[in-house]
């Protein structure tokens, strides 16, 4: 089987065949590998344990659907389906699974979408703690850690899905473009 895209994340790899499914290994301590792994020592099934093997995600929410695009952060993991729908999986303490809710988890479950909920997705991204993903209308929404000032609504843990900031993205290009040009004279 053909291999579409290789994705890392801190400790884990995820690779993305032809067929759309996806296969991962490394570290599951933060339930990043979208599967519940089997201790290597003790042989018992364990959601958060280290998984030097390669194994099938659990895709029991894709409604059969193929995944078309995968995206890792530090220790989560986004994927993109054919019609357009993102589940997400792993640590969502700063609120980069773009849920309404802060836990863990080894399950992928779809992302909030209350923001974007009749347009298409088109791409995901993921930052060590946050997640973008862009839409059809091209338009992208974030979510995640916002602790740097990423150009988002100025909200420092952000579980749901917001659209940038126009504003505070060209405010940030005007800062920029002000340090080149004193950089610049300075030379």
């Amino acid at each position: 089987m053909s291999i579409i895209q290789v994705s890392y994340g801190a400790n884990h790899l995820a690779i993305l065949l032809a067929n759309g499914k996806v296969l991962t290994c490394g570290s599951n301590q933060q339930g990043q590998l979208g599967r519940i792994s089997i201790n290597q020592y003790t042989q018992n099934p364990n959601q958060y344990t280290q998984n030097p093997n390669f194994d099938y995600i659990d895709d029991t929410n894709f409604q059969n659907l193929k995944v078309v695009k995968i995206a890792s952060g530090y220790n989560h993991m986004l994927i993109l389906l054919e019609n357009g729908k993102v589940l997400s999986c792993g640590n969502n303490h700063q609120g980069q699974l773009g849920r309404n809710y802060t836990n863990v988890t080894s399950i992928f479950n779809y992302v909030d979408d209350k923001n974007f909920r009749d347009i298409r997705v088109v791409d995901v991204i993921c930052g060590p703690a946050n997640s973008a993903i862009i839409l059809e209308n091209g338009k992208c929404l974030t979510c995640g850690d916002n602790s740097y000032g990423n150009p988002y609504k100025n909200l420092f843990q952000n579980p749901y899905l917001y659209e940038i900031d126009e504003d505070v993205m060209n405010d940030r290009y005007q800062q920029l473009d002000d340090i080149i040009k004193t950089i610049n004279i300075n030379l």
